[in-house]
């Protein structure tokens, strides 16, 4: 609140009077709530079908042999699905508002597992784009840091980073036993806190450095390429098998770098110039409210940013397209499995719904349709 605020003796805070933020939302601004509660189901209804059919393939021995990025896609995808669902079980309370995670002990242990897959899904494609920047910028060492094996270790490895630096919401979040709720321990959040340190730190430095390193790993990779293309002459109808299936590797891992960056970067944007749209006098009536420059001013940001954050959401549930559009082998492993699984289920429905009869009253190959 501003340092300047009022507070009449008659009036409650707004903040009493309408839960926040669905209740304050609802109130002021529902079109960010319809947001929260309707674009969001979007995603996690995609995601959480096609993220497990994009690990299965990406885990198939026959696409992750001798394929390390396999093994980082594979992680990413596994990293969305969990988030997704952890993700929906805030959405219930914050945009719905159910109880959840609003109990001793499961508070601090929600935010601390909530924030590892956020970590890990940036860092995880920072790591397959370094990797390809090996192997197509330092290609002598391609052979020993580009393998199935270095793959494995190195995802391990950044999920312990990424657990090690959630750990930290362990101590922020707390379960308030007067009000009920899961909130920060720090009753006066102030600039130089801790939370609010480590808040800046943190979302600055995964969602705002790692998508730049990612940007800037990503222009070498292609400044390389141009070069090679340029002084090799090469012509497409010439390529080996292996040189396409390389091409159409990195042609993927591209464009999941550059939709990472391009979904991420506009979210850290909008955090930062956060600060500089805050409420008004909270000991204002509704009506009051309605009609205050600051508090409009508030509101439309909050629309502005959940109309970002809606579209940037994405990014956890439609990689499988950007698979499917960028990579054959992962598009022909697609079409070669799943479809037949989805055809077979419908024969296997259809013989219940459906009987063979002749004139005689016998089975016959040779015979008219009839529905039972």
């Amino acid at each position: 609140m501003n340092d300047n605020e009022t507070f009449p003796e008659n009036i409650t805070s707004v903040f009493e009077r309408h839960s926040w933020p669905m209740g304050l939302f609802k109130e002021f601004c529902p079109s960010a709530l319809y947001i929260d509660r309707y674009v969001n189901a979007v995603w996690h209804i995609i995601g959480l079908f096609t993220n497990p059919i994009s690990a299965f393939i990406w885990l198939n021995h026959r696409i992750r042999r001798n394929n390390s990025s396999a093994i980082y896609l594979a992680a990413l995808s596994i990293t969305d699905f969990m988030f997704l669902w952890l993700h929906f079980i805030n959405e219930l309370q914050i945009a719905w508002g159910i109880s959840t995670v609003a109990h001793a002990g499961i508070c601090e242990l929600y935010n601390f597992i909530y924030m590892i897959p956020q970590y890990l899904a940036p860092i995880i494609v920072l790591g397959f784009t370094v990797e390809r920047w090996i192997a197509v910028c330092k290609p002598f060492h391609k052979e020993r840091f580009c393998t199935v094996k270095r793959a494995i270790y190195v995802v391990c490895g950044l999920i312990f980073l990424s657990s090690s630096l959630a750990s930290a919401q362990i101590y922020i979040w707390n379960y308030d036993e007067t009000h009920k709720v899961c909130t920060y321990r720090d009753t006066n959040v102030t600039p130089y806190s801790f939370t609010e340190v480590w808040n800046w730190l943190s979302e600055m430095s995964i969602f705002g450095g790692v998508p730049i390193c990612v940007l800037i790993f990503n222009i070498l990779v292609i400044c390389e390429i141009r070069k090679i293309t340029k002084a090799n002459a090469i012509q497409l109808p010439h390529q080996t098998s292996s040189g396409s299936n390389n091409a159409a590797s990195t042609i993927t891992l591209l464009s999941v770098s550059f939709y990472l960056i391009f979904t991420t970067l506009p979210v850290a944007l909008v955090f930062v110039i956060a600060t500089n749209f805050e409420h008004g006098n909270g000991f204002m009536t509704d009506d009051e409210i309605r009609a205050d420059p600051q508090w409009n001013r508030f509101f439309t940001f909050m629309i502005t940013r959940r109309c970002i954050e809606g579209i940037c959401f994405s990014h956890y549930s439609c990689y499988f397209f950007v698979y499917c559009l960028t990579g054959p082998q992962f598009r022909k492993t697609f079409m070669t499995f799943f479809p037949n699984k989805i055809f077979q289920a419908l024969n296997n429905s259809s013989q219940g719904r459906y009987t063979i009869v002749t004139g005689n009253g016998r089975a016959n190959n040779e015979s008219c349709t009839t529905y039972v």
